[in-house]
């Protein structure tokens, strides 16, 4: 059988170049004034469309930082006089971002706790947009690339087969099928994951929820590696509580929804460790009339579930 490696090549870097760029444009998405508030920048004052603050760049005594509201741009005239985006902010602000990669990544993990409008906001840009993928089928995990993937991540194989379904899909035009590791969403749609790339598949991104019943308890992820992590942690293979993944701290209203809406005798929650995993935390577990546990101290000193489970199987 031939098999056109060059081919194969093409349509990963054309669904990873397609899926940074999309990444990029809602980057660009986020308003300036509510990434800067959920970092801890104020305004000083506004004047018409612009808003005016103390450089988060550097220190000053007259506020030269300037934020032109209806562009979503902003400069720094003690700094540098060309108005610039969210992304070049990003890397300037932060020693450990070197490149645009970088500032999605902080992005990610900053910016999702910034306000309701801004959610609202990128809720709508993710359910407009979709990525150029047909869908072929889906199947038990056959591919071994997938299998060694999950063995990279640390979680029971086992585990692991009785929620993912492997995805073959191909990028619109091109006759290359690819494949991936698929966890499914309320709306049917599937999160994608394989070594190469992270992405999405399906008419509307959303929350996962499974098992959700009255009087049960609830355990509450941001992703489904993570609560794989959990099962694999704990050899768990009969999952009967309730189950919250978000998918995205985006999500967060709808994840408030099910959790308000349903009386469950406890809910446990296994966020990131990192300030949009607390912020999400204090906000879904205000208002719950009934006892909620924080777990993310079994991970303390890892970002995720996962990545501690790495660790504590590898040593790395």
């Amino acid at each position: 059988m031939h098999i056109d490696f060059f081919g194969v090549y093409l349509g990963v870097y054309y669904i990873c170049k397609y899926l940074d760029l999309m990444n990029i444009n809602q980057a660009k998405d986020i308003l300036i004034e509510n990434f800067l508030s959920s970092v801890g920048h104020k305004p000083a004052y506004s004047k018409g469309d612009d808003l005016y603050y103390f450089s988060p760049l550097r220190k000053e005594k007259t506020p030269s930082f300037i934020v032109h509201r209806s562009k979503n741009r902003w400069v720094d005239y003690g700094f540098d006089k060309r108005t610039n985006d969210i992304l070049d902010l990003v890397q300037q602000m932060y020693s450990d971002v070197f490149n645009v990669s970088d500032a999605l990544e902080k992005l990610d993990s900053l910016s999702f706790s910034a306000s309701s409008t801004y959610q609202s906001r990128v809720t709508r840009t993710i359910e407009k947009k979709k990525f150029p993928l047909d869908l072929i089928s889906t199947e038990k995990i056959t591919k071994k690339a997938l299998f060694y993937y999950l063995q990279e991540r640390g979680v029971n194989i086992d585990i692991a087969k009785s929620w993912y379904k492997q995805v073959n899909f191909r990028t619109k035009g091109s006759e290359n099928i690819q494949y991936a590791l698929g966890f499914q969403n309320d709306a049917k749609s599937f999160e994608l994951r394989n070594k190469i790339f992270k992405g999405f598949i399906g008419d509307k991104k959303t929350i996962t929820t499974r098992n959700i019943s009255e009087g049960n308890k609830v355990a509450i992820f941001e992703s489904s590696f993570d609560f794989i992590s959990f099962l694999t942690d704990f050899n768990i293979h009969d999952f009967q509580s309730g189950l919250i993944i978000l998918n995205s701290t985006v999500f967060e209203q709808e994840a408030r929804k099910v959790l308000e809406s349903t009386k469950f005798s406890q809910a446990y929650f296994f966020l990131d460790n990192d300030k949009s995993g607390e912020d999400t935390f204090c906000s879904l577990s205000s208002s719950l009339p009934y006892p909620i546990v924080n777990k993310s101290s079994i991970y303390s000193g890892f970002k995720d579930y996962n990545e501690y489970l790495v660790h504590k199987n590898t040593g790395i």
